[in-house]
């Protein structure tokens, strides 16, 4: 049972870690689309 909190844990970390890392390369698309001019 210990083994299934700490992979479900893990697994939290992972989606929010993802979600974190699609938030930041949508602000690097933003931004160089403004540089850009696109």
């Amino acid at each position: 049972a210990a083994d299934g909190v700490v992979i479900a844990s893990a697994l939290i970390r992972a989606q929010e870690a993802g979600r974190a890392i699609e938030g930041v390369l949508e602000e690097v698309r933003q931004g160089l689309g403004k540089s850009v001019g696109v």
